[in-house]
């Protein structure tokens, strides 16, 4: 195992949390934000979650369905990928965590203390849920691997690889429940449930992370052919 790749996919997803489901936090348990800016923490946690990862010793995918992307178009291997996917995963556990040290007694006191970690897929449109999940993966991965390419490593690839998730999370966030990053969705999702915040499902959560899953890795073949 590479404990760089496991260490900055850990500390870029531990990051996208804090920053992201911070800035959530604030507007969901204070009510001190307006809800404009949650397209800022969107950018804002993914832009510091890359910056922070390359720092760390990855490729800084922060996603596991860019991870099948990149399997699937051949820049790393299984071994890798399951690697990225861990450190992503325990990073996003470890993020939701830190955050309920953070604003605890908000938590404690909130109607709906799930919010800022995750949320619940609508089950009354389980089929909706995973056409915005494929599509918005898929949509995501593809920008990231496009962007990643088009730059090649450049130091502003943190910052447009940001852009480009706040394009697809703008453009599929208000259609339905979309799962377009997978550890952003099941790390936190297993805080909530450890630490008996909220009710949150996993039954079709579950179903949502294939969809997810699969549009990473359509994104992948695409990108061979282009």
């Amino acid at each position: 195992m590479d404990l760089g790749i496991f260490l900055g996919e850990f500390l870029g997803l531990a990051a996208f949390v804090l920053i992201h489901g911070g800035i959530l936090a604030s507007m969901a348990l204070t009510g001190k934000v307006k809800e404009g800016i949650a397209a800022l923490a969107v950018f804002l946690g993914i832009s510091f979650g890359v910056f922070v990862a390359i720092a760390g010793g990855s490729g800084a995918h922060i996603n596991p369905a860019v991870t099948a992307a990149f399997l699937v178009e051949g820049s790393v291997d299984i071994v890798e990928a399951l690697t990225y996917i861990l450190g992503q995963l325990v990073g996003g556990f470890v993020g939701g965590l830190l955050l309920w040290v953070i604003y605890r007694p908000q938590f404690a006191a909130a109607k709906d203390p799930l919010a800022p970690l995750t949320g619940n897929p609508e089950q009354k449109d389980v089929v909706q849920n995973l056409i915005t999940s494929f599509l918005g993966s898929f949509t995501l991965a593809l920008l990231v691997l496009i962007t990643v390419n088009a730059l090649g490593g450049s130091e502003l690839t943190p910052l447009a690889v940001g852009a480009a998730v706040l394009a697809a999370a703008l453009a599929f966030g208000g259609a339905s429940y979309a799962m377009v990053n997978v550890a952003r969705d099941l790390g936190p999702r297993l805080t909530a449930t450890v630490l008996k915040l909220g009710q949150p499902v996993w039954v079709p959560a579950l179903l949502l992370v294939l969809a997810s899953l699969a549009g990473g890795a359509l994104a992948g073949f695409v990108a061979t052919i282009l």
